[in-house]
């Protein structure tokens, strides 16, 4: 982005701040469900499952999260994104209230499967929603609010369980209905207030598209050419959905650096989110010390969400994730080093500050993908994720077994690398001229 544009940056319009928190709340759900089941668990009547079986259920609505990223997600390329959006919400409604009455183990795991199908599809969507109904020079904005979602819903969830739980005596199905009014809540406001996606409306190109599209843009005070305004050299915003392949000759090289650079920021981020409360535990034996660790790893998510909304439209994202993921990298070496004291808590906020900024990074970056093939690439790539996101802290709690704690902070230093290392050959694309690169797209410039 140029100086002059940095200056010139229009404000926001109302009905355009609506449409982000809404999906920033939708997004919330991603993080409530991921957490809910695990303050659930404790509270399972001894003879529901056995503790490989609760193994099961705390992986299943993850394993939901990447089918419904890889293969729900992108009928909104085809449907919409806010027909999707209303049939996932409904999905996940169901899922919760069948979670809630379930009777028996297998009903709670076809559920919880179901349910993640549901908010992997949700998560996938609103992230290439918000993007798209602000101008260029807002969408790290859009994309750093939404990304806030996650944290957000985390923390409601950890609200829900230390207040409800204690309130009702244990019961463990009181988290599910909490999330269900929270879904039938967001359902009602995203069928009344939450429009489709102009970009989308404009690329099928349709006179009945055209003229919905016009209004909406009416509503938000932009312009059919701010809409369009990134298609890539080599696979044009208005080519068909069906003729752009992620793997193809055009975009090969970009989609799997975005796979490998998502997918190690979220392994790495699934791993110190979810462990380390427990290693610093037995590595200080304090509890204390282990809450504190993991409530500054948190703390760290939210700052780098809103860091990056605040200035990711001055950098272009692939830069972005390569600062974030190397500082990440020396921040992780620290922690190893030290686990407990003022130096590790400081380390467990930059953490998550730098980790999670630059994963928003990599989120931006799939505005490369054409209109009507941007839900299909962001889904991909968030799947692949999920992949990393179950098998890291699964592999983490098998090495404790022969491996101290240091070294597994140290061996996460890896992913890190590896995710230096995509986000820099990414940037190099950006820069790459198109006519000595004919078959690779530039990367999305700062937004």
């Amino acid at each position: 982005m140029s100086r002059e544009t940095q200056l010139s940056r229009p404000p926001l319009r109302p009905f355009q701040i609506v449409v982000i928190l809404m999906c920033t709340l939708l997004n919330a759900l991603d993080g409530y469900d991921i957490f809910i089941m695990g303050f659930a668990l404790p509270h399972l009547p001894d003879d529901f499952a056995s503790d490989a079986m609760k193994g099961y259920l705390l992986s299943a609505a993850l394993v939901g999260m990447g089918i419904g990223s890889i293969a729900f997600a992108p009928l909104a390329d085809r449907y919409g994104r806010r027909l999707v959006l209303l049939q996932a919400l409904a999905l996940n409604a169901a899922g919760l209230t069948a979670s809630a009455l379930a009777p028996n183990y297998w009903t709670l795991i076809g559920s919880r499967l179901i349910t993640g199908i549901a908010v992997g599809t949700i998560a996938t969507v609103v992230v290439v929603l918000a993007p798209e109904v602000v101008p260029a020079s807002w969408r790290s904005f859009a994309v750093g609010v939404v990304m806030l979602g996650y944290p957000l819903g985390s923390t409601i969830a950890g609200l829900a369980s230390t207040g409800l739980l204690s309130a009702v005596g244990g019961s463990w199905q009181g988290m599910f209905w909490i999330g269900l009014v929270l879904c039938v809540i967001a359902l009602g406001f995203t069928a009344m207030f939450m429009p489709e996606s102009t970009a989308f409306l404009l690329s099928r190109g349709d006179p009945e598209s055209k003229e919905r599209a016009s209004q909406i843009l009416a509503r938000l005070g932009m312009d059919k050419d701010s809409v369009l305004s990134e298609p890539t050299p080599a696979a044009p915003a208005e080519a068909p959905a069906s003729k752009v392949r992620l793997l193809g000759r055009e975009l090969r090289t970009t989609t799997l650096c975005l796979w490998a650079l998502y997918g190690a920021l979220s392994a790495a981020f699934y791993f110190v989110s979810s462990w380390t409360p427990k290693l610093v535990t037995d590595a200080t034996s304090d509890k204390a010390d282990g809450a504190l660790a993991g409530l500054m790893v948190s703390l760290g998510t939210l700052a780098g969400a809103a860091l990056y909304a605040a200035i990711g439209h001055r950098v272009i994202p692939a830069r972005y994730a390569v600062t974030g993921s190397l500082i990440g990298a020396l921040a992780m070496v620290g922690f190893a080093l030290t686990l407990k004291g003022s130096a590790a808590l400081i380390l467990a906020l930059l953490l998550g500050l730098t980790i999670y900024g630059a994963m928003a990074a990599t989120v931006t970056s799939t505005l490369v993908y054409p209109v009507l093939a941007r839900t299909r690439g962001m889904g991909s790539m968030i799947g692949v994720a999920r992949v990393g996101a179950i098998v890291a802290p699964i592999l983490a709690g098998y090495a404790l077994s022969f491996a101290s704690i240091r070294s597994l902070y140290l061996a996460t230093v890896v992913l890190l690398v590896i995710a230096v290392i995509a986000a820099t050959y990414l940037r190099r694309l950006s820069h790459a001229p198109t006519e000595a690169r004919p078959s690779e797209p530039a990367s999305p410039q700062p937004s």
